[in-house]
């Protein structure tokens, strides 16, 4: 098909850069879904295939906006919906408002000045982590029957194999497993470049696990070496739902898929736990100090700033990180580690749900951050 004379649209579907997310956003079933992205891929689109598209066209209604000079900046947007979230939430006018006093500066508290933070530590991820595994006050007195069932609303993961590496999966939602492209528009939330090796088998988007009142489906998502289940392979397109102890193959890499076990969700506020950040891409380990806060963002020598975890040195995989982009709190007193975003310009996910700016999230072993692309797994470490 020649788009030069036959094509009647201002834009090209084929060579649009966002035509994976116009598809994505569309009503269409994952079936209809699946079938334009390979239409794409195989060239075999339709001005037919176009007009479809074109009827809710990304790039078109940006234009329309522009036109009437209502277009917001990504992080005026994400500002306004903290407002509006904050409102609805106390029912509160802003400050100055009618009805509300306004703040002075007899009435602002200054906050005391910091205390010098520790320093993280960054090191090679060489070799592999092996599982965590529990102290033995820690561990169940006998290990679960077959027989026995989770209990309700048990949290699940993925364990991957070879790196033993965890992905925790939400009760609802969902979640793109595949690989880093710095050309690609769409980063997966969770990468697996560094477990698929250098010859890489996994696609960019290869396969969406959904999760629904605590049960998960994985579905194919067009990925060159497909997905399988216990050796079964999965239709494109087709929802399997799984069950504990099912092996999930995407190209080589080989996950698990289990019951999160009950003593990590539950650790005892005096034992002594190191908390780990993996950059899933390279490898890289990063320790995070106890009892701080810690920004983590990319440096900027043109305004001498350098944040306490400095992500700059991975280059195009930190390409969409602001300089200040998330803070990390580690509390020493129960263990436990938050995140907040800090008016980031691409914004934080965790497990692919994105964070509203100011909005603290807890972390658990096995979540997984996704910084404009640049995705960090979380772990801990015991004793």
């Amino acid at each position: 098909m020649s788009e030069r004379r036959k094509s009647p649209y201002k834009y090209s579907c084929r060579r649009c850069p966002v035509r994976t997310r116009c598809v994505e956003e569309s009503v269409n079933s994952p079936i209809i879904k699946a079938s334009i992205r390979n239409a794409f891929k195989n060239k075999t689109d339709t001005l037919d295939l176009w007009e479809h598209l074109q009827i809710n066209c990304l790039l078109v209604k940006a234009d329309k906006e522009r036109a009437k000079g209502t277009t917001e900046s990504l992080l005026g947007r994400r500002l306004r919906m903290v407002r509006e979230a904050n409102t609805l939430d106390t029912g509160a006018l802003p400050a100055g408002a009618e009805g509300t006093p306004a703040k002075t500066d007899a009435t602002v508290k200054r906050p005391p000045p910091p205390k010098p933070k520790p320093t993280p530590q960054y090191y090679n991820y060489a070799p592999p982590p092996s599982h965590i595994v529990a102290p033995e006050h820690l561990k169940p007195p006998k290990p679960p029957r077959k027989t026995d069932r989770p209990p309700p609303n048990a949290p699940y993961w993925f364990t991957v194999r070879g790196s033993g590496r965890h992905i925790r999966l939400p009760s609802d939602g969902e979640l793109i497993l595949g690989r880093f492209d710095p050309n690609f528009g769409l980063p997966p939330d969770v990468d697996l470049t560094f477990e698929d090796g250098t010859d890489p088998t996994v696609s960019r988007r290869h396969a969406g696990v959904q999760g629904k009142n605590g049960f998960h489906t994985i579905q194919e998502m067009g990925g060159k070496y497909g997905v399988t289940v216990n050796g079964q392979k999965v239709g494109l397109g087709v929802l399997h739902k799984l069950k504990s102890g099912d092996v999930v193959r995407l190209g080589r890499c080989e996950l698990r898929y289990d019951v999160v076990p009950q003593w990590i969700t539950h650790l005892h506020p005096a034992e002594a736990v190191t908390h780990i950040l993996l950059v899933s891409t390279t490898g890289m380990k990063i320790e995070i100090p106890a009892g701080a806060e810690s920004i983590i963002g990319r440096r900027d020598r043109f305004v001498n700033f350098a944040p306490d975890i400095d992500l700059a040195d991975l280059k195009n995989i930190s390409s969409k990180v602001s300089r200040r982009h998330a803070l990390l709190t580690a509390r020493s007193q129960n263990n436990q580690l938050y995140i907040e975003d800090m008016g980031s310009g691409f914004g934080t996910k965790v497990n692919g749900e994105m964070l509203l700016m100011g909005d603290k999230q807890q972390l658990h072993p096995g979540d997984h951050i996704w910084l404009g692309g640049c995705v960090l797994a979380y772990d801990i470490i015991l004793g």
